[in-house]
Parts: C-alpha cells; sequence; structure tokens
C-alpha cells in the first residue's frame, strides 16, 4: 500500500506525495527526462473549482471529459487542459483508492473515448497502479480542501 498526502509545491500548487515523494518527481522519472506540467490543484482556484476538483479526487465526482479519469496536471503556460496534461483513472473500492493508468492527454476531439487516451503512446507506462488507504486519503484530501477554504491556515 502506497502514502498517500498533498504538500504546496514549487509552482503554487499542490502535489500529491507518493511514498514521501513527489508524484511529479515519479513521472518525470518514468519519462525520463523532467516533467513539463504544474498540478491542478491550485490556490487561485475559485471555491468552486476547487471543491469539484477535490470530489473528483474523492471519487464523488466524474472527471471533466471522461467519468474515470481525473485531470493532475495541465500546461503551465497556458493554464488550459485541452492544451494537454496528465490524468489518471481513479477508483475508489471498499477500504481503497487506486490511481491507474496514467496518461498523457487533451481535450477530446469529437466522437474520441476514454479508451482513445490509453494508447501505448500516451500512456505512462512505467508508472504502476497506486493504491493508497480510503481513510488516510480521504483526509487529506478534506485537510487540504479545509485549508483552501480558509477555515484554517495553510
Amino acid at each position: 500500500m502506497n502514502e498517500f498526502d498533498l504538500y504546496s509545491d514549487d509552482t503554487g500548487g499542490f502535489d500529491v506525495r507518493v511514498d514521501g515523494r513527489f508524484l511529479r518527481d515519479i513521472l518525470s522519472e518514468a519519462q525520463g527526462e523532467r516533467f513539463p506540467f504544474i498540478p491542478l490543484l491550485r490556490r487561485s482556484l475559485s471555491r468552486h473549482a476547487l471543491e469539484v476538483q477535490l470530489q473528483r479526487f474523492s471519487g464523488d465526482a466524474p472527471g471533466e471529459f471522461y467519468p474515470h479519469r481525473v485531470w493532475l496536471y495541465f500546461c503551465p503556460v497556458c493554464f488550459d487542459e485541452g492544451c494537454g496534461g496528465v490524468s489518471v483513472n481513479i477508483q475508489t473500492s471498499g477500504e481503497h483508492v487506486i490511481w491507474s493508468n496514467f496518461c498523457f492527454d487533451s481535450e477530446p476531439e469529437e466522437g474520441e473515448t476514454e479508451q482513445c487516451l490509453l494508447e501505448e503512446d500516451d500512456a505512462l507506462l512505467a508508472v504502476r497502479p497506486l493504491i493508497f488507504d480510503r481513510t488516510k486519503y480521504l483526509a487529506a484530501v478534506t485537510a487540504l480542501g479545509n485549508d483552501l477554504s480558509g477555515r484554517h491556515r495553510i
């Protein structure tokens, strides 16, 4: 089982830490070069956008383009998911939250299905599924939501 937490990073966002390492660094290793994207979870999100993104992380809301895929990172130049980024399949199952099928993607073209995303060229095959304890995972997501909503100081 992997350890999950969310931490402020040097881009002004909040990145996932897996087993004590930023996910962005894990993805950089997997692709063999510096990861060019920044986390979607940011202080600058509107309250509504923040709530929706945290609901997606929790499995309580569908992904923006595909129901089971959640955007994690996006282009640091234009801040637009449609320009490209990385998404992951998030599933909740009993006592676990499972992140799998990391891949580069962009806003879908008309008629494109979720399966189109998982083609070998776009998939980050070197990143194996991550399995988190659901209680600890949801506690970390909720704590960040509370902090960013202004109920607590970061």
